[in-house]
């Protein structure tokens, strides 16, 4: 009968051992979600030095690249500060470990597209600008990959 009680308890020692180590996420888990912070918390930093660049930094850009950065629309600001945020909020949310981040990269990633489009396509900002395409597709490109982790991830145990 002791045997059967100890048996018993080893037993369910080892279930909630096993439970609580199938509940934390892997080491890479943190470490793109960190990376995933830092990667728009420089989108943040970016965008406020596009909003609030002074007269005197306006004033030393060249008269195309000053015609281009006055002729944003307003709503493709507005756009663009919703992707950045809104990447943000995923990244803050996956770091949580809440099911709700991938839907929320998921706005970020059609505003980013949105936005893009505006200036690559619209705008033809690689003219002005005398940068390619490739650097506009790295943020379509991460911003694909973080959906995609969050979207793989929140089918996890330790997601909430």
């Amino acid at each position: 009968m002791v045997f059967l009680i100890r048996y018993f308890i080893n037993l369910q020692l080892n279930l909630l051992i096993m439970s609580e180590l199938k509940s934390k996420p892997p080491l890479s888990f943190w470490f793109i979600s960190i990376l995933a912070l830092v990667w728009n918390i420089k989108g943040v930093i970016s965008f406020i030095g596009i909003i609030f660049i002074s007269d005197e930094n306006l004033n030393l850009l060249s008269a195309t690249k000053k015609e281009y950065l006055t002729s944003i629309p307003v709503m493709i600001s507005a756009v663009y500060a919703f992707s950045i945020f809104a990447g943000i909020i995923g990244s803050v949310l996956l770091l949580l470990k809440r099911n709700e981040s991938a839907l929320i990269f998921l706005v970020a990633f059609i505003s980013q597209i949105v936005y893009q489009h505006y200036f690559l396509v619209i705008q033809e900002s690689i003219k002005i600008t005398s940068t390619n395409a490739f650097y506009p597709l790295i943020y379509e490109i991460v911003s694909f990959l973080l959906l995609v982790f969050a979207s793989s991830n929140h089918k996890e145990e330790y997601f909430n």
